[in-house]
């Protein structure tokens, strides 16, 4: 391999001391054309990445309703009169990541115009074997409806328990919650 490399140098050196302009252009461009051809293999490990974070994303969204549903289970058999109950939770949109930023600004005042240009990069993390982007903030799913069936679904005051406790924990009106008997 070392002397592959030896010999296209040992070629270009005496290229260059030919001066002829043709051929030094032409040694160029496929120099060129080389670097491009490498920086597309990098790449394409960087989309299997985004790939596989966009199937994480939708997991997640499901894990977290089947987490609030199992939580709200758990405190909701606490109550006294609800007995055995069974909710279901609707959400809606999905898990969002918010990723840190570096922004950068630069100015140019030329003769009698000034002009501002706003750039801005995700903050990349490495972690060994991947790089990742620094996530700032994840937003959950909103929830939107939540409906609850239990034995004791038909006392009304085992129903306005049930409201003001879902409604407190989700931040959710109580127009939005269904109580009824199991």
């Amino acid at each position: 391999m070392n002397s592959r490399i030896d010999s296209i140098k040992n070629t270009i050196i005496e290229k260059l001391k030919e001066k002829n302009k043709t051929t030094l252009i032409l040694v160029f461009g496929i120099v060129g054309i080389l670097l491009v051809g490498l920086s597309s293999i990098f790449n394409s490990d960087s989309k299997a990445t985004v790939s596989q974070n966009t199937e994480a994303f939708s997991t997640d969204t499901a894990a977290y309703k089947k987490e609030l549903e199992s939580e709200l289970v758990n405190i909701l058999k606490q109550i006294q009169g609800v007995g055995e109950v069974s909710v279901m939770i609707t959400i809606e949109g999905s898990t969002e990541y918010i990723y840190a930023e570096e922004y950068s600004t630069k100015y140019d005042s030329s003769s009698d115009k000034t002009s501002k240009d706003y750039q801005n990069q995700y903050v990349i993390v490495d972690n060994g074997k991947t790089k990742e982007a620094l996530v700032k903030k994840v937003l959950k799913p909103s929830v939107t409806g939540v409906i609850v069936v239990c034995e004791g679904g038909n006392s009304l005051s085992v129903q306005e328990k049930i409201l003001t406790a879902v409604s407190a924990v989700l931040d959710l009106s109580t127009n939005k919650i269904c109580v009824a008997k199991g």
